[in-house]
């Protein structure tokens, strides 16, 4: 699958660039999910079966929605596609952070507030919160109340689960997802490809790392309850047949994050609050408020760009 660059998607009629073994015509089941209504589900707009499915849309969408896409919103599912092959192969290709998440994004996030003297105090849990009309009066972090001044803004970047505890009369997403990750200590051969995709597996997406090979499999409840040493045992022989490694079993680690994500469905999509409240000074961040995204880190880090923008106005007013 070698879409050009360019918006203008002539890979669809080259049959060595479009989806192997789909026509061309079937490839225009990627124009009918851009459009109806908001409460459609992926099923309802397009065909949940065919080569252009089962090597394409099934896999791609499985991860960005971490839900099973025929039972995914449509419209989340259109602005994974709209943003990503609708403008080109040059906007569709994968990136992975090197050499990790926390390098790529954390850190330099941290390092920036540090040098406007922010520090991060990590080990706190905020307990309650204390309104007064239309702001928030005071936090507390189970040391006490922390006085709030009512021209200072305040963001909350916590699950939805939490959000709903601390925010009186908030909705938000009420169903999720699993995502579970298996890693292997052992340091792929020269050559391997950094990102494979795997059809029909019990494995989904394969990353190879200077130190490590990684699989990630999401909409994953179906494994949440398997055991770690069958899942490490199945991941390793799909590993060893696709890379041609051996097939003794390295030292692994499997990760299963039962809420990684709300569920992307039409109905939990409609839960999803705004980053404003009606509290002028609170202001919610996290890939489950209205971002127009599923919750991917694209998601999260629009969501905290528009509470950040609407919480220095608020500062400012």
């Amino acid at each position: 699958f070698r879409p050009n660059d360019g918006p203008i998607p002539w890979w669809i009629v080259s049959k060595d660039r479009r989806v192997p073994g789909a026509s061309a015509l079937s490839h225009m089941a990627l124009t009918r999910l851009l459009m109806g209504r908001a409460s459609d589900t992926v099923a309802d707009r397009i065909a949940t079966s065919g080569l252009l499915w089962d090597r394409l849309l099934d896999p791609v969408l499985r991860a960005a929605l971490n839900t099973a896409p025929a039972e995914g919103s449509a419209k989340l599912a259109a602005a994974v596609i709209r943003e990503s092959l609708a403008r080109g192969g040059r906007a569709a290709r994968p990136r992975i952070a090197e050499p990790t998440l926390a390098a790529a994004f954390v850190d330099p996030a941290l390092a920036w507030l540090a040098k406007r003297g922010c520090f991060l105090a990590a080990g706190r849990r905020l307990r309650a919160v204390r309104f007064a009309g239309d702001v928030i009066d005071s936090l507390d972090f189970g040391e006490g109340e922390v006085a709030v001044p009512p021209d200072e803004p305040v963001i909350f970047a916590v699950p939805p689960w939490v959000a709903a505890t601390l925010v009186p009369g908030l909705t938000t997403p009420c169903e999720f997802r699993a995502i579970v990750n298996a890693h292997f200590a052992i340091a792929p051969p020269p050559g391997t490809p950094a990102m494979i995709g795997v059809i029909g597996g019990m494995a989904e997406w394969i990353f190879a790392f200077p130190d490590r090979i990684s699989v990630t499999v999401s909409a994953a409840d179906h494994l949440i309850d398997t055991d770690r040493a069958e899942l490490a045992a199945g991941f390793w022989a799909e590993i060893a047949a696709i890379h041609d490694l051996p097939t003794d079993l390295p030292p692994w680690q499997i990760v299963k994050e039962k809420r990684a994500t709300f569920a992307a469905t039409p109905e939990q999509d409609a839960r999803r609050p705004p980053a404003a409240t009606r509290w002028r000074n609170l202001f919610l961040a996290g890939d489950w408020t209205r971002t127009g995204l599923p919750a991917t880190i694209e998601g999260a880090l629009r969501s905290g760009a528009t509470a950040a923008r609407l919480a220095s106005a608020a500062a400012v007013v």
